[in-house]
């Protein structure tokens, strides 16, 4: 131990200076685990914490400009996570965070005027994802987010006006995903997103009017996961969810009355004819009508009343490994099922051609094909179940 001049030839604590030649606990400026000088300016010669000011995980030095010459994290103004410099200018050699100002995750200069030569975020005016010049104008000759103003991932020039000459997004006003022109108005010529208008994922014409020749999500009205016709009225013609009303994961009509005549999710009114997802209410893993109460005939999941009659989670609190109704007192059934020939009623659906009026600019009469569905009666297989009752 040294007196006040706080110096130890081998380690220990020493006086007010902090100061530990190997290693140990130093007064009342910092901490060494190994070894290395801490004093009031919080600097490690070799690693770990100094003083009050700063931090190294690694090593090498951190005064209180925020210096770190190997790596670790210097308080207020700057982390390196690798290593690099890094001081108020926010100047990295090699890689790390630089405080509130800007941020190099592999390297090149990043200081506060946004300029990364390798790559990546640049404080507070731009973001080049691969690399190039990027500016407080907003412009990426390569890559990169540039700024306020707009988005390049790919490539392409972009401009405070919102021009993508290959792709991607456009500032305020649009976004195209692969590509084409988009402006202010909002329009994207091949895909992308439609800014507060629409969106269209695959293609197709989407102004601001919402409309979707091809398919996509057409903003806060309807939504089409395959394709077709996709308007304002939420009306799908071949499939997918159609806005806040309806949805058939499968296909067929699904418009605003939460009906699905083959399957998928419907709804508000929670049914489903052959599977899926019924509304807010019930959920059948394989098939079988699902509806408010929470009933599946042949299996899957049921929500509120916690009952499966072929296995899986049943509701919020039980689980049913096989099958059977487990409740909060640990029982389920295991069902004893034979197969039965039942006679039901089926739908059967061919396909017609009629004619229809359609607007292409003008009205025009064009023959599509048509799905007209008619009840037959039809016998199955159907299975029949009792209940055993299994203690666990």
């Amino acid at each position: 131990m040294s007196g006040r001049d706080g110096y130890c030839t081998v380690g220990y604590m020493s006086g007010r200076d902090g100061y530990c030649a190997v290693g140990d606990v130093s007064g009342r400026d910092g901490y060494i685990t190994v070894g290395g000088m801490s004093g009031p300016v919080g600097n490690c010669t070799m690693v770990v914490m100094s003083c009050r000011d700063r931090y190294c995980t690694m090593g090498g030095m951190s005064c209180r400009v925020g210096y770190c010459e190997m790596g670790g994290m210097s308080s207020h103004d700057a982390y390196c996570t690798m290593g690099g410099l890094s001081g108020r200018d926010c100047f990295w050699t090699l890689g790390g965070m630089s405080g509130r100002d800007c941020y190099c995750t592999l390297g090149g200069m990043s200081g506060r005027d946004g300029y990364c030569t390798v790559g990546y975020m640049s404080g507070r005016d731009g973001y080049c994802a691969v690399g190039d010049v990027s500016g407080r104008d907003g412009n990426c000759t390569v890559g990169g987010m540039a700024g306020h103003d707009g988005y390049c991932s790919v490539e392409g020039m972009l401009d405070r006006d919102g021009y993508c000459t290959v792709g991607f997004m456009s500032g305020r006003d649009g976004y195209c995903t692969v590509g084409g022109m988009a402006v202010r108005d909002g329009y994207c010529s091949l895909g992308g997103m439609l800014d507060r208008d629409g969106y269209c994922t695959v293609g197709g014409m989407s102004g601001r009017d919402g409309y979707c020749t091809f398919g996509a999500m057409l903003g806060h009205d309807c939504y089409c996961t395959v394709g077709a016709i996709s308007g304002r009225d939420g009306y799908c013609t071949v499939g997918g969810i159609s806005g806040c009303f309806c949805c058939c994961t499968v296909g067929v009509m699904s418009g605003c009355d939460d009906y699905c005549t083959m399957g998928g999710m419907s709804g508000r009114d929670g049914y489903c004819t052959v599977g899926g997802i019924s509304g807010c209410d019930c959920y059948c893993t394989v098939a079988g009508m699902s509806c408010c109460v929470g009933y599946c005939t042949v299996g899957g999941m049921s929500d509120h009343d916690g009952y499966c009659t072929m296995g899986g989670i049943s509701g919020r609190d039980v689980y049913c490994p096989m099958g059977g109704m487990l409740a909060r007192d640990g029982y389920y059934t295991v069902e004893v099922c034979r197969v039965v020939m039942v006679t039901v009623q089926w739908e059967v659906c061919p396909t017609v051609m009629v004619t229809v009026q359609r607007e292409i600019c003008r009205a025009v009469m064009v023959t599509v094909p048509w799905v007209v569905c008619r009840a037959v009666m039809v016998t199955v297989q159907w299975v029949v179940c009792r209940a055993v009752m299994v203690t666990v």
